[in-house]
C-alpha cells in the first residue's frame, strides 16, 4: 500500500511537471527489471560481497560495485509499521561493467579490474524499479525478491 501511494504522488507530479507553464524541469521516469548477483570476495580477511546488476529482459550487465559497509545503526520502532536502518557505505564502481569486476588489491589498498567471478553467486534478487529523477534528485521506489542461498526460499522484500 505504501509502495502503490508513494508511486501514485510522484505519478501525478510527473504529470504536472510535463505540462506546459510548469514552474520548473519536468521529473523523468523509467521502469527497469534488474537481477543483482552477489559475489564473495576472493579476499579471506574481506566480508564484503561483489555486486553486478544486469537487465533482466536483455541480461546485460548494467552495473558492477563492490559495497563497502563503513557503519549501520538499527532502530528498532515496535510501536510502528517498520523499523529503520541507517548505513554508510562506500560503492566502488568500475569504469566500464563489460564482465569486469572490482576487487581491493591487498598490496596497494587500490581497486583494480578482475575477470569475473566462476562459479555461482552466493545469493541473488530480482528488483522491480521504479525511479524519479528530478534535476539533482533521484526517488526510487523497489520492489525486492531475494533468493538468498542454492536451498532457501525466496523472500519477498518491499
Amino acid at each position: 500500500m505504501q509502495h502503490k501511494h508513494f508511486n501514485t504522488i510522484l505519478n501525478n507530479l510527473k504529470i504536472a511537471s510535463s505540462q506546459p507553464g510548469h514552474p520548473s524541469s519536468p521529473l523523468s521516469y523509467s521502469h527497469l527489471h534488474l537481477v543483482d548477483s552477489f559475489f564473495e570476495s576472493d579476499l579471506s580477511h574481506d566480508r564484503d560481497k561483489i555486486r553486478v546488476t544486469r537487465d533482466e529482459k536483455t541480461g546485460e550487465v548494467l552495473e558492477c560495485l563492490k559495497k563497502v559497509r563503513l557503519a549501520s545503526l538499527d532502530i528498532y520502532s515496535p510501536k510502528r509499521a517498520a523499523d529503520w536502518r541507517i548505513s554508510v557505505n562506500v560503492e566502488v564502481r568500475g569504469n566500464s561493467c563489460r564482465g569486469l569486476l572490482w576487487k581491493c588489491s591487498q598490496t596497494h589498498n587500490v581497486y583494480n579490474a578482475v575477470p569475473q567471478p566462476l562459479g555461482s553467486p552466493s545469493s541473488s534478487r530480482r528488483k522491480d524499479r521504479i525511479s524519479y529523477s528530478h534535476e539533482e534528485f533521484n526517488i526510487d521506489l523497489t520492489q525486492v525478491t531475494s533468493n538468498m542461498g542454492p536451498n532457501q526460499q525466496v523472500q519477498p522484500f518491499l
